[in-house]
């Protein structure tokens, strides 16, 4: 139990619930333990020696009717609102055989359980808590400090090609680019609104969008992707109503519809997502990971066969290098490494 999950049901609990909670790895926080005594609920700690305390079963009784909701979701801001989660909810009333088998488990809990009244029996508890929150701690930022070695960026390699490609004019062609992707923008929206019934309809508007994206790929394409005009338009909504997510998270509900749209690819669904968020989102295409690699940069796989954790890591890397570079966003470091390929990769 933490307090974010307590914050989420403390004023609808009745006086006195009680509360059989595990104190396994050390997630239970003290302050929740604490809150839950002081507003008069009854609190047992459980532990089993070589066992994991591990049922989360939440029981209400109302008059003589029971509700039993039993699942995955852990009393956490995490198990009540933002995991993925299942569970079951039971109703049923007293006495009744779910009734019974719920009241023998908890009696099966009970041997296992001291009573918490207050600080004096807290603080050995407190104490656990805190050192283990302090090792655990240190283990996690040496855990991070070893990932990030995994991309440390050689600054003064990126240093001298990004005074390169701003000394021969990248920031004005950039500029320009922005301007292409606000217009591709603004026909996005436009296109999202329009009540499209066929590939005809659908090839009337997408021509001045793929020509505003400068991208003769989504021209080529153009007559293929009329067929699967309606997975495109829900694939732009899905990115214009996420377009504040997660990069992951957007990647993941829109990937399955571009895998049904032949030959659209990552490319072109990055390339959308960066023109709705270029703060958060970055493009993946043949260019920028062949750059990376040519630069150092881990290997990624070509774009096409990116799933969610790649994307993830990728789009980590690409606001590594903004940050590192001052770039003003991840479109202007696909586009300088779109410079750079060409400079320096390109056969």
């Amino acid at each position: 139990m933490k307090s974010s999950g307590l914050s989420k049901i403390a004023k609808r609990l009745t006086k006195n619930s009680t509360f059989y909670i595990g104190t396994d790895f050390y997630i239970t926080e003290p302050r929740a333990l604490k809150r839950l005594i002081k507003s008069g609920h009854t609190v047992y700690l459980t532990k089993k020696a070589k066992s994991t305390f591990h049922p989360k079963i939440y029981y209400s009784l109302k008059g003589n009717n029971i509700s039993i909701l039993t699942g995955s979701a852990n009393l956490t801001g995490g198990g009540l609102e933002t995991n993925f989660e299942v569970s079951v909810l039971f109703q049923t009333e007293i006495g009744s055989s779910i009734d019974k088998d719920f009241k023998k488990l908890i009696n099966v809990y009970s041997t296992h359980s001291t009573e918490i009244t207050g600080e004096l029996q807290l603080s050995q508890y407190e104490r656990e808590f805190e050192a283990y929150r302090k090792k655990h701690k240190k283990a996690d930022k040496e855990f991070k400090e070893e990932i990030s070695k995994t991309h440390k960026i050689d600054l003064s390699k990126l240093d001298k090609f990004v005074k390169e490609y701003l000394n021969t004019g990248g920031l004005d062609r950039f500029s320009e680019r922005a301007k292409y992707y606000k217009t591709a923008k603004r026909l996005l929206n436009s296109l999202t609104k329009k009540n499209i019934t066929s590939a005809e309809d659908f090839l009337y508007y997408y021509d001045d969008i793929a020509k505003s994206f400068h991208s003769s790929g989504l021209l080529r394409g153009k007559t293929t992707f009329a067929e699967k005009h309606k997975a495109i338009i829900k694939l732009i909504k899905l990115i214009q109503e996420n377009k504040n997510k997660r990069p992951e998270f957007v990647f993941s509900i829109t990937l399955p519809l571009v895998k049904s749209i032949k030959r659209f690819g990552v490319n072109a669904l990055t390339e959308i997502m960066n023109t709705y968020n270029p703060n958060k989102f970055s493009v993946a295409n043949g260019r920028t990971l062949n750059s990376l690699t040519d630069l150092g940069f881990a290997k990624f796989p070509q774009a096409n066969n990116f799933n969610i954790d790649i994307y993830e890591k990728y789009n980590d890397l690409i606001t590594e290098i903004a940050v590192a570079c001052n770039f003003k966003d991840l479109g202007q470091v696909d586009h300088f490494l779109s410079w750079y390929y060409e400079q320096y990769v390109k056969e």
